[in-house]
């Protein structure tokens, strides 16, 4: 039986290729399980263009995933004049992770001024233990512990 690595990248499907993103989209999965795919090499045939991986269909198909929407890289090329649009979603999403990291770094630190309050509050009562510990001497001259 053959595994992804030992099959050609090229046998029995012409050679359509598709960047990281497209085949992300087309097999939807996120672009970083491609990303993982690509740096474990399960894709042969895969080659780094000038701006973006080439990678065969072919390959795509024997590493296990599905080719459910997938648009070869020339027609993805065509639908660039949608580019202005694809900014201007990025950079609403830019800006909403942005929001959301102020959010959880405010609350990140509200949490470590409370943990350095209760570490305090902590260090005083570890205090008053160790006081009310200690043997003391009654005035009429008896220890008490």
């Amino acid at each position: 039986m053959k595994t992804p690595h030992q099959a050609s990248p090229s046998a029995e499907l012409p050679r359509t290729t598709f960047s990281a993103a497209a085949a992300a989209r087309g097999a939807r999965v996120g672009r970083a399980t491609i990303q993982r795919a690509l740096a474990a090499n399960q894709f042969p045939g895969a080659t780094k263009g000038e701006h973006s991986w080439e990678i065969p269909l072919n390959d795509l198909i024997l590493a296990g995933f599905s080719p459910i929407a997938m648009q070869p890289q020339e027609e993805a090329v065509a639908r660039r004049s949608n580019l202005p649009n694809d900014v201007e979603e990025l950079r609403t999403e830019l800006l909403s992770t942005q929001d959301k990291l102020e959010a959880e770094t405010a609350a990140r630190r509200t949490a470590e001024l409370l943990a350095e309050e209760r570490a305090l509050h902590i260090k005083d009562l570890r205090k008053v233990v160790a006081l009310l510990s200690e043997p003391t001497t009654h005035p009429m001259g008896t220890t008490l512990s």
